[in-house]
């Protein structure tokens, strides 16, 4: 009976057995621990967010000033260097982008879609080899490429996040983080066998692609290839030529084969799938004589449908007439501008100027024997228009004049002809000029 009494004691409530103090402290333990990892897991999460987004470049703040109605471009110095300089189309606010006490050679600048970063060649990190660069805040610019090939003219793709250049003979994208490059054209070929209007392999014609272009959309890319390589020659439908535009749209499996001839170029009419292709010296057979002939012009491939489309001329140029160079179009699809070159023969050429024409409704054509139509800014022995480029709206019309020195200014002018304005005034050599994105 005593035994049981003390048992009772020490346990008045034997129902309810209590956790020893070292158990519950044992729990929290674990339960920190767990907290910790987990804390550890989303800071790791969001360090690599953070990575991915910043990339090799990280995060780089936008140009310090307002980009409205800028223009960025090369100006050669005095001393033989290059600079990139902004100013307004107006002409105001000239203001250098660089510092002068960066020597690299620099070249093609172009804007990022928001207007708040710049992108340029430039060999700063190795002499002998140009990379890409972007320029934020401050006049510190950041490589967004790498390798022991050069890279030349950059341009903004149209998803705002990627910028193509042209290296290797390729074109290629990377994100303007520098992260991940990617080749475009000429893509993987995967098979021999052309479908849907494509050329074999054995057939694609080959040589380094000298321009890039996209589609508004950027669901289809066209280039210019330079027609270099020696088995080109076996190739019938290039007849001599040594340039040739391709267009990729998605989904195909080899870059179709559009227009070859001399000083080709391409030009997408903004906000369709409907590509123009300017030309010269594109060697085709007379059917009256039979003989070789040569002709310029300018076509356009409506890709707004699946496969190859067939060329609609929009101007045909005959024989030592006008001959069409650096097409551009406005915003609004509605006008074309564009060098207008004479041939002469035996690789000679006269400069005409520029022309600005309503997109064609007929084919326009000039026969020779007919009198070609004067520019609309003629060629005059003070100076030399050239590179025509529309403003973001239409408004304007920028160009070069190149003076009998062989040096440059920057001009602008109103849609309609009026109010010519020399921007840059004879001071240095100015050229590769580009709009910024952003206009009011």
């Amino acid at each position: 009976m005593q035994v049981k009494a003390n048992l009772e004691m020490s346990n008045p409530n034997p129902s309810q057995n209590s956790v020893p103090d070292w158990w519950e402290r044992e729990n929290r333990r674990r339960q920190q621990l767990l907290l910790g990892l987990l804390s550890l897991i989303l800071v790791l999460i969001g360090f690599y967010y953070y990575v991915a987004a910043s990339g090799k470049t990280g995060i780089i703040n936008g140009v310090d000033f307002d980009t409205t109605n800028y223009i960025a471009f090369i100006r050669q110095e005095p001393n033989g260097d290059t600079d990139l300089y902004g100013i307004r189309a107006d002409g105001t606010g000239l203001r250098p982008l660089t510092v002068a006490s960066d020597h690299s050679l620099k070249s093609n600048p172009t804007w990022t879609l928001d207007g708040k970063h710049i992108l340029y060649v430039s060999n700063r990190s190795n002499v002998s080899c140009t990379q890409i660069y972007l320029l934020g805040a401050g006049q510190t610019p950041v490589q967004i490429t790498y390798g022991s090939f050069p890279k030349d003219k950059p341009l903004a793709c149209p998803d705002g996040k990627h910028v193509a250049f042209l290296t290797e003979g390729a074109i290629k994208t990377v994100y303007l983080n520098g992260n991940d490059v990617e080749q475009i054209l000429p893509p993987p070929i995967a098979s021999n066998s052309p479908t849907n209007g494509e050329i074999a392999p054995t057939l694609d014609p080959q040589g380094p692609y000298i321009q890039e272009a996209f589609s508004s959309d950027g669901s289809i890319i066209a280039g210019v290839q330079a027609l270099t390589a020696q088995g080109n020659g076996d190739i019938p439908m290039l007849g001599g030529s040594d340039e040739m535009a391709r267009a990729l749209p998605n989904g195909a499996k080899t870059a179709y084969v559009l227009d070859p001839g001399r000083y080709v170029n391409v030009a997408w009419i903004p906000h369709t799938h409907q590509l123009l292709v300017a030309y010269a010296q594109q060697y085709v057979r007379d059917p009256r004589t039979q003989k070789s002939i040569y002709v310029g012009g300018i076509n356009l491939y409506d890709f707004s449908k699946p496969g190859k489309p067939s060329p609609k001329p929009l101007m045909i140029c005959f024989g030592h007439t006008l001959m069409p160079r650096h097409l551009t179009v406005s915003p609004d699809g509605k006008l074309l501008a564009f060098e207008g070159w004479m041939f002469k023969g035996d690789d000679s050429w006269t400069p005409l100027g520029i022309y600005v024409i309503r997109l064609p409704d007929e084919v326009l054509a000039i026969r020779e024997g007919v009198k070609v139509p004067p520019a609309t800014i003629p060629a005059t022995p003070d100076g030399l228009p050239l590179d025509p480029q529309w403003s973001p709206d239409g408004s304007r019309l920028l160009y070069e004049v190149q003076h009998a020195d062989g040096k440059h200014d920057l001009w602008v002018v109103n849609a309609d002809m009026t109010n010519p304005i020399n921007l840059t005034k004879g001071v240095g050599d100015n050229t590769q000029a580009a709009w910024s994105p952003i206009t009011k």
